[in-house]
């Protein structure tokens, strides 16, 4: 444990993220690592290779996997003993786990809060069924907000009328959606060289974008959302977040993103933001107990 997380209050929020369509938990490594050092306890799981378990089913798979959480924080025996606050259970996942996420969010009450990254609902290959419900549909009838990253290349694997702008046209007031320009569905994932190229071929689009960049656009608003959902009352927090609005300011400058924020919720004052970001860096000029580290944690930067 690191002395950041270790000075942040136990228990910790949990995070679930659920890998996308037969990718492996390894691919989201950089998501997994960059929210646990912000003292998040993240959860994913694999499921078996090469076969296709219908998303009615897997949802189910939550269950069992909570119920296990439960135990282990109460056995001292356990690593995670005492470690999770299971008043704070958040999820989170990228194109058919971004999916499952959703409908996690929208039909479970202990799901406080979700982010989807690149989601997809139903599509030709999948469509609205029993077994494959969708996840628009449960989100518009569950009246939640969630926020969003999506790709700003489109390709078969986020088809048009299935992404991430029907899921942000689905979303509650104060939703937030951010689509990232250069990069399109496969560049949020880190499969290597070789199945990332495999990938791109088979989704018919290709970004400028490199995972490392992707994950540095994505990072920031995953973050900033799942603090401000669960963590909206540490006035860290709320300074990280006109200090997060600050940057996306920034990078929509320069082209990087899209950011967009539905009625009901706005980024503050320009004044606030200007402030924060020039308390921040005097204190980091200053050699205040405020460090790089701190710094790059008021934006919610991926190294």
């Amino acid at each position: 444990m690191t002395p950041e997380v270790a000075s942040i209050p136990r228990p910790y929020p949990i995070l679930f993220f659920f890998n996308g369509f037969q990718a492996r938990l390894s691919f989201y490594q950089g998501y997994a690592e960059h929210l646990a050092s912000f003292g998040f306890i993240l959860v994913q799981y694999n499921g078996p290779s090469l076969c296709i378990i219908p998303d009615k089913y897997e949802v189910n798979f939550l269950d069992g996997i909570l119920s296990w959480l439960a135990d282990e924080n109460q056995s001292k025996d356990s690593q995670l003993y005492g470690l999770l606050d299971f008043d704070r259970v958040a999820v989170a996942g990228h194109s058919r786990g971004a999916k499952l996420a959703c409908l996690h969010f929208a039909n479970r009450p202990q799901v406080k809060a979700a982010y989807l990254i690149d989601p997809v609902d139903n599509t030709t290959y999948t469509p609205e069924s029993t077994d494959y419900p969708s996840a628009v549909r449960a989100l518009r009838e569950s009246g939640k907000a969630v926020a969003i990253t999506g790709a700003g290349i489109v390709g078969r694997c986020n088809p048009n009328g299935s992404n991430s702008e029907n899921f942000y046209g689905a979303a509650a007031s104060k939703s937030w959606l951010t689509l990232v320009a250069q990069s399109s569905h496969t560049e949020f994932l880190n499969a290597g060289f070789i199945l990332n190229r495999a990938f791109a071929v088979l989704c018919g689009a290709r970004g400028k974008n490199s995972f490392q960049e992707t994950l540095r656009l994505t990072a920031p608003p995953m973050l900033a959302w799942m603090e401000s959902q669960l963590r909206g009352d540490d006035p860290g927090a709320k300074v990280r977040l006109m200090g997060f609005y600050r940057y996306m300011d920034s990078e929509e400058a320069a082209g990087t993103v899209r950011f967009h924020i539905k009625p009901g919720a706005t980024r503050g004052t320009e004044e606030q933001r200007d402030i924060v970001s020039h308390q921040l860096e005097s204190a980091v000029s200053e050699g205040s107990s405020v460090n790089e580290r701190s710094l790059e944690n008021a934006l919610y930067v991926a190294k």
